[in-house]
Formats: structure tokens, sequence, C-alpha cells
């Protein structure tokens, strides 16, 4: 009887901690249609004029060398800097990955830190 109990305690919290696969599928699916809404879409330039339609590539992967920064960051500074240096990646003469690497941060000068002796006062 108690082992009875347990169980049936232990699938409740699983059933409400843990989703089921299916629930799991139906939000991904669902992230996945919000993060495509761009694709596909006519790209108009300041003056109203068709630039182009947006094309979503989800087989090229985008990444940002940083370490001083949030990667988020970093992209958004390299990609408003003319100057960013910018690598491909190619499989087979196909894109596979675009690398964005921007100027490292400027690094204020430390002010120098001296310490002094018992003996020297």
């Amino acid at each position: 009887m108690q082992r009875m109990a347990g169980v049936y305690i232990a699938n409740r919290i699983k059933k409400e901690l843990f989703p089921s696969p299916d629930e799991v599928e139906d939000e991904s699916a669902e992230v996945a249609a919000q993060a495509d809404e761009l694709d596909g879409q006519v790209v108009h330039d300041d003056d109203g004029n068709v630039i182009g339609r947006a094309h979503r590539l989800s087989d090229v992967a985008i990444y940002v060398v940083t370490d001083q920064e949030r990667p988020a960051d970093a992209l958004l500074r390299a990609l408003r800097d003319p100057d960013c240096q910018l690598l491909f990646q190619t499989a087979g003469g196909r894109a596979t990955a675009v690398i964005y690497i921007p100027e490292p941060l400027q690094e204020f000068p430390r002010p120098t830190v001296r310490g002094i002796r018992s003996d020297d006062v």
C-alpha cells in the first residue's frame, strides 16, 4: 500500500515538473515559427525602395570571438564596426560558419598601487 502511494506521488511530481515529449515538441515548433517570422519577408531601405527578400540560413553558424563582454554585445559591436575582422568557414564549397572578431575593448590604465612597509613610516 505504501509503495503504491509512493509511486502515485512520484508520478504526480513527475507530471508537474517535467513536460511530456509532446509538449516539448509543441513548444519547440512554436519557438521556431516565431524565429522565422522575418524569413521570406521583403526588406526595404530607408527610402522605401525594395532591397530584396530576407532568407534565414539555418545551416550557417554565427560565432563571435570575445572574452571581455557578453557575446551578444560583442556581436553588435562587431556588426557596427566597418573594420571588424570577418572569417568564413566552408565545407564542399558551401558556407558553414561566419566568425566575427571585433577589436578588443580598450583597457584603461590601472593606477599603480604602491605599498609601504611599516618600517618606512
